[in-house]
């Protein structure tokens, strides 16, 4: 794979791997299970509630919006 392609793409400037905690704009960590995952949605990302659907960055808490 070529490395430029490996790059994080998420729609979401807070987005973090669940797996790696890698940020958009950055690679995932070599032994991450979804380093091939370059344009991760919500439901990859580690602040994602799965029961709610919703973001629950910190960021988010204080009322900043994406």
């Amino acid at each position: 794979m070529d490395e430029s392609m490996s790059i994080i793409h998420s729609g979401c400037p807070l987005y973090s791997c669940r797996v790696c905690r890698t940020k958009t704009g950055w690679r995932h960590q070599p032994w991450c299970e979804l380093k091939e995952l370059t344009v991760p949605g919500c439901t990859e990302c580690r602040y994602h509630d799965i029961a709610g659907g919703s973001c629950v960055h910190p960021a988010m808490k204080k009322g900043g919006a994406v």
